[in-house]
């Protein structure tokens, strides 16, 4: 499920935080695609801290460019993918290692 904003205009702000870390605390893993998001970022963190795992995709344009706070954080499993097709099996392969 995409935790967002998009669509959501009818939704305060203290609704969607309620949601969406009600979300957090009941999933297993967090599967993200890289960008730059502060509430993305929140949730990831919020998600470790309370021993969650992660896997996050990020595109070999954004290798770069993509966080430190991402890249170096030992808790995330991290896969560069070239194209969708990729990505797409690079998560199969993981999710099959995390036996999920």
């Amino acid at each position: 499920m995409h935790l967002g904003r998009q669509g959501e205009e009818d939704c305060s702000d203290g609704a969607i935080y309620i949601r969406d870390m009600d979300m957090i605390m009941k999933t297993d893993i967090i599967v993200a695609i890289y960008a730059h998001s502060w509430g993305a970022g929140y949730e990831i963190g919020y998600h470790i801290a309370n021993s969650g795992k992660v896997i996050c995709l990020i595109s070999r344009e954004q290798e770069e460019t993509a966080s430190a706070m991402c890249k170096g954080n030992p808790h995330i499993n991290q896969l560069m993918y070239d194209s969708a097709q990729h990505a797409e099996t690079l998560l199969k392969q993981a999710l099959i290692e995390m036996r999920l």
